[in-house]
């Protein structure tokens, strides 16, 4: 049985709405293909824009990245023309200036003045007054001493410093009279008749040992008086065999050889040690084999005659020091250092003042 007919105009109208359009089924069909087209370039377009816009967004990052990399260049750059030029203008003074002073090799030059000697006018008399003012209780000393400070011209000041060294090493940790008993057998061995026998009988070493001789007061090693020496060429003709036959240890003869070979060659010489300063003199000396510090500084005291010297190996100098300062005394103290800032007060009179530190032992050197 067939049911009411519809309408040409309803049924149309049912049909847009089964379609979800407001246009007529056939024309949606018909128009499909061109539909789909227009889709499809629309979601192109898309994509194209989606994409141009990343490129724009990673270009504009890019971009960025290199500008900062850029000021970041120029500042570094502009950081580094800073450093240059800060330190094109360092001090003297500056740390890095120091550590390249430190690594180039700079000779030592020591600083030579006009040295003093004890052979001026009243010097000995400026040094008393000197380590009286100073020292209350040395000057206590000095006045009641009833000996008079010798440290002055003397017979022996004739001597050539080949000649006060030389004998240094002959008489080096001898007693007395067995040092000059082989002192006269090598002046003899030079044709040169003995010297007379002196006053005051010593020994000396190069450790620092010297002996006692009751008020005596001399304090002059080279007290002697003199017949001659032979000089550094004619030493020179003897070999360490023709030197022993004197007495000469096989060490002491070597000494002797190297000494005058020193004067030979021009490196020493009297006119040089005159003119060095106390430094300079115990540097050169020391170089040589068998001169010790205590044998330099008995050479600076009592031939080349220096106002400040201070013979800290000297034990009977370091015995009277801890005597006089309230200091323990033993072997290996005071050391050097902490005899030196002692006697610091003495400047410039420590030979002076030394000299008196003999007194109180009752000693004297050769």
């Amino acid at each position: 049985m067939l049911g009411p007919r519809r309408s040409p105009r309803i049924l149309s109208k049912s049909k847009s709405l089964v379609s979800g359009s407001g246009a007529p089924k056939t024309s949606l069909l018909g128009n499909s293909s061109k539909a789909g087209a227009l889709l499809k370039k629309a979601a192109n377009k898309k994509k194209k824009d989606y994409s141009g816009a990343s490129e724009a967004s990673s270009n504009r990052s890019t971009i960025s990245k290199g500008k900062t990399k850029s000021v970041a260049k120029n500042a570094s750059k502009k950081s580094l023309a800073s450093t240059t030029s800060t330190e094109s203008n360092v001090t003297p003074n500056s740390n890095d200036d120091k550590e390249t002073k430190l690594r180039k090799v700079v000779p030592v030059k020591y600083k030579v003045t006009k040295l003093a000697n004890l052979n001026e006018g009243n010097f000995v008399a400026a040094a008393k007054e000197h380590l009286v003012r100073v020292d209350p209780k040395l000057g206590d000393f000095i006045r009641n001493c009833k000996v008079e400070c010798r440290l002055t011209p003397s017979r022996g000041d004739s001597a050539s410093c080949f000649e006060a060294l030389a004998k240094s090493i002959i008489y080096q940790q001898l007693a007395g009279k067995a040092a000059r008993a082989i002192y006269i057998k090598f002046l003899a061995l030079f044709g040169l008749n003995p010297p007379p026998v002196p006053s005051a009988t010593t020994d000396s070493s190069d450790n620092g040992t010297s002996s006692t001789s009751k008020n005596s007061g001399d304090g002059n090693w080279e007290s002697e008086e003199r017949i001659g020496f032979p000089s550094p060429a004619q030493v020179l003709t003897h070999t360490v065999e023709t030197l022993r036959p004197a007495g000469l240890s096989v060490r002491k003869a070597e000494y002797i050889l190297a000494l005058a070979s020193n004067f030979e060659l021009g490196n020493l010489s009297d006119a040089k040690l005159l003119e060095m300063s106390d430094e300079e003199v115990s540097k050169s000396l020391t170089s040589i084999r068998g001169i010790g510090q205590w044998t330099v500084d008995m050479f600076l005291m009592f031939h080349l005659r220096r106002p400040n010297i201070l013979p800290t190996l000297d034990l009977a100098v370091k015995k009277a020091m801890c005597q006089h300062f309230g200091v323990p005394f033993s072997k290996n103290s005071p050391k050097h250092d902490q005899l030196v800032e002692l006697a610091k007060h003495w400047a410039p009179y420590r030979s002076i003042a030394t000299w008196y530190m003999w007194q109180t032992q009752d000693t004297v050197t050769v």
